[in-house]
Parts: structure tokens; sequence; C-alpha cells
């Protein structure tokens, strides 16, 4: 999906709430609306305490998740994302695969 759409937004803000990640952005020219709503009941585990927006290139994301999903299944535990406390990280990976979880 994010796949796609880095082929008609170069950067664009993703805003993180309660319910979910959304993204609406516009292609260079105009032209294409993109719209796109990764719910949290989509996730195994979700939480954001409080609303924020980030600004990502979404070229340089695509190539962080497709290295990251291509060695998740040779690599050793995953490492914690940026002050996420120990107590509510926990690596799944031995579990049947990649989970989702996500924390801001």
């Amino acid at each position: 999906m994010l796949e796609s759409i880095k082929d008609l937004v170069t950067d664009a803000n993703f805003d993180c709430s309660p319910t979910g990640f959304s993204l609406q952005a516009m292609d260079s020219s105009h032209v294409s609306l993109v719209a796109l709503l990764l719910r949290a009941d989509g996730f195994d585990h979700y939480r954001c305490d409080r609303p924020i927006s980030m600004g990502m290139n979404l070229a340089n994301m695509v190539r962080a998740l497709t290295a990251t999903l291509r060695t998740a299944a040779h690599a050793g535990p995953a490492p914690r994302p940026l002050g996420c406390p120990r107590e509510e990280w926990a690596d799944t990976r031995g579990r049947g695969g990649v989970r989702c979880a996500a924390v801001c």
C-alpha cells in the first residue's frame, strides 16, 4: 500500500490519534488526492495517548519497512522504539511472525 502511495506523494504528515493513523495529501501536480486510514483495531497493540503529527519521507519509510520485514525472521530481538518504556515493548516475532505494535 505504501509502495503505491510513495509514487504519488514524496513527503507527508501522518496524524496519530487514539483512533489510528491517518494521512491525507495531494501529489505535486495537485491532480491526485491520497487518503489513508490505519485504524487502531487493525494493530495487535496500539496506544496513542495524545494526538501527534509526524512528517515522513515515504520512499525512506518504505525502504526501512521493507528491510525490517526482510530480516525480521532472521534477526534477534527487535529494538524498542525510541522513548518506549521497556515494560510496554514486547518482541512477538517468535509467536507466528511479526505482529503490529504502535506506541506514540
